[in-house]
This record gives C-alpha cells, sequence and structure tokens, in this order.
C-alpha cells in the first residue's frame, strides 16, 4: 500500500487503516509473525526499545530510558488480539495488529488508539536487560 497512514499522533483510527486497504491480523498470522522472535519497536511518544516475545508465553523488553520488563503474553486465536501484561510499570494492553509500512502496528481496543509498532525483527540479543540503545 502508498497510502500514508499517519500514526505518529494518534490522530488516524483503524477505520482509515482499513479503509486503505489494511486487514487486521489473524490469530493464525500473529503466532506465526511474533512468537519465538525478537523485534525493535517505537512508541508514538519517542520511546525505542527491543522486545522478546517467547514461545513459553513470556515477555521481556528494554527501551531507550533503560527500562528494563517482564511480563506474558497470549493470543485470542478467535478474536486476532494480542494481549500483553507486564510485571513494571509498561502498559498493558489488547491490541489488534496491522501490517502497515512494513511495520506491526497494534491498535488498542479499549481506548481506540495506536499504541506502538514493531518496526522490524531483528538478531536475538542475549541479555536484554543491558542492552545499550
Amino acid at each position: 500500500m502508498n497510502n500514508y497512514i499517519n500514526l505518529s499522533e494518534n490522530t488516524d483510527s483503524e477505520e482509515i487503516a482499513i479503509g486503505n486497504g489494511y486487514s487486521q491480523l489473524s490469530g493464525r498470522e500473529i503466532k506465526d509473525q511474533l512468537v519465538g522472535k525478537q523485534f525493535l519497536g517505537g512508541y508514538i511518544n519517542g520511546f525505542q526499545y527491543i522486545i522478546a516475545i517467547n514461545a513459553d508465553g513470556s515477555l521481556e523488553g528494554n527501551n531507550n530510558y533503560q527500562h528494563y520488563d517482564t511480563g506474558s503474553w497470549s493470543i485470542d486465536m478467535e478474536k486476532g488480539t494480542l494481549s500483553v501484561n507486564w510485571e513494571n510499570g509498561w502498559d498493558n494492553t489488547t491490541t489488534r495488529l496491522y501490517e502497515i509500512d512494513k511495520e506491526i502496528r497494534m491498535y488498542d481496543k479499549e481506548t481506540g488508539k495506536w499504541r506502538t509498532s514493531l518496526k522490524q525483527q531483528i538478531d536475538k540479543v542475549q541479555n536484554i536487560k543491558n542492552h545499550q540503545f
């Protein structure tokens, strides 16, 4: 798709993305594209982070402010949603995922806002907790 979706200021709705031809990833697509992998991500307020979405249902992440967190994830295969629950202050959320402009973008169904994006898959970082940006 060539239509730009402005998510940086959280102004465009999920309906605009759908109207531009993007479709929500299915539960199977989420599992296939995310589980067992690590990603470089971005958040709308300038945070950058790395995240490991481990096959055992655990999460691990660190951001450019050196705030490290761990948690768990689950996929609702029927609804095609990803839920993340963090232990130390990162935002817990349930999102629908869209592949937009070569990124996986997450739409929070409860707030009606775009949350974060997984910008690219990265090689495994052995020590996420001490990762330096």
